[in-house]
Order: structure tokens, then sequence, then C-alpha cells
């Protein structure tokens, strides 16, 4: 049985992702050795995954070693069907808690469909960036109203930036739409939302065009009525995404 220091086998970016997994033992023919057994992985990557067992049998854990291949579920929120994948224990790792038998495997991943393994990676580092997407997106408009009170020329300078970034964000938004879609119907409401979403990103865009034209007074209070509009479907649409996942937990 392989202790080693799993952070010394990582060769791609991991992702920590807790995501319900159900496993058993299978020989080379896939053919079942254990029953169905139960966890959830602490991280995850391209390559393979790491999943943490609690309270694993004596004997199951005995037949457990390097090479050990197993069948794997992983249950991902909204999706209709479990991720099935065939990987093989690189390493394991025995843990003191929370229960007597608790151990942590790192798996690579010997069969998986491409499909269902770049939706898996992007699903977690979605979710890991929507966070952070939302609190810059916030802060980049409250600078942008600031920003509308300066001369003309620092205005137009300012709103091509903003141009620029705002279709690099309708870009992304566009990219997760793409992969969201893929994940359940579920999801149509929110994606409806996202489209309306950059409807209006194009008719900021419009409006601050005609604004860098007009006097400052006037840009400014025009600016400042579509960012208050702007934050408010970013609002609606993060309350739309939370609902989404709370109907499928």
């Amino acid at each position: 049985m392989n202790t080693a220091d799993p952070n010394n086998r990582r060769k791609f970016i991991r992702l920590s992702k807790i995501f319900p997994v159900e496993f058993m033992l299978i020989d080379a023919h896939a053919v079942p050795q254990s029953a169905l057994l139960q966890g959830f992985t602490r991280n995850l990557s391209r390559s393979g995954l790491c999943v943490e067992i609690n309270a694993l049998p004596a004997e199951t854990a005995a037949r457990l070693a390097e090479g050990s291949r197993s069948l794997l579920f992983i249950n991902v929120p909204l999706h209709r069907r479990p991720v099935r994948a065939v990987a093989a224990v690189v390493w394991l790792q025995k843990t003191a808690a929370p229960y007597d038998g608790s151990y942590r495997l790192g798996m690579a991943y010997e069969s998986i469909g491409a499909h269902e393994q770049r939706a898996l990676f992007q699903y977690a580092l979605a979710e890991a960036l929507l966070p952070a997407a939302g609190i810059f997106l916030l802060g980049f408009f409250l600078l942008a109203g600031m920003l509308t009170a300066r001369t003309q020329a620092r205005r137009e300078r300012e709103n091509r930036v903003l141009v620029s970034r705002l279709q690099a964000l309708a870009d992304y938004e566009l990219f997760v739409q793409d992969h969201l879609a893929q994940t359940a119907l579920q999801l149509d409401s929110a994606q409806r939302s996202a489209r309306e979403y950059a409807q209006e990103i194009t008719r900021v865009q419009e409006a601050l065009r005609i604004a860098s034209e007009r006097r400052a007074a006037e840009a400014e209070r025009k600016n400042a009525a579509r960012i208050a509009a702007l934050s408010a479907r970013i609002s609606e649409l993060e309350r739309a995404l939370a609902a989404a996942r709370q109907e499928q937990q």
C-alpha cells in the first residue's frame, strides 16, 4: 500500500470541490469485488480525484493497494445522471478523524467520457470563480460611476476600456451558458436570465457611447442609472442560480 505524500503526485491544477461519490472495487474484467461504498471528493483535476471515505470496512481497506481499480459514480449537482468513470488507486492515506476507518484515496482516471470529464472540471471551476467575478463586477461599476465626473477625454478613454471589459464579460457569460446548458433542463430559466443580462450589457454599451458625446452632467446621470440597473440584474441572476441549485439539492 502506498502512503506517500499525495502532493508530490500532482501534475494538473486541482480544485477543492465536494461531490458525493459511490464506488466499488472491480477486477480486470470489470466484475464487482466489493459492495457499493460511499464517500465524497476532496478535490479533483482533469487527471483524477481525491476521495474521502468514512468508516471503510477493514476487509475492504486491506484489499486496497496501489493499482486497485474502482468503478466510480460521481454525483454532480444539476446533472441528470452520475458521471461514470473507472479509476485506479495511486495512493491511500488513513486519517485520524472523524471516524475510525477513515481514508483518503488518490485516484487516476483510466476511463471517463471526454465530455463528462470536461463538464465535471469546468463545473467546479465555474463555481469557484463565480463569487470573485461578482465582486469584481460590482467594484468595477462603482469605479466607473465615479470616473464619469472627469473630463470628456478621460471619459472617452474609460468608456473604451469599459466596452472592452464588458465584451470580455459577455464572452465569458456565453461560455458559461454553453457548458451549463449540458448539465440539466432545470437551468433553462437561469439561461434565459443570462441572455437578458447580455442584452442589457449591449444597451449599456450603446448608452455609454452616446453619453460620451453629451455634457458631463447628463453623462453622469445616465451612466449612474445604467449601473444601478445592471447591478439589479446581476443580483437577480445570482438569486436565480442559487434557487436552481437549491431545487437540485
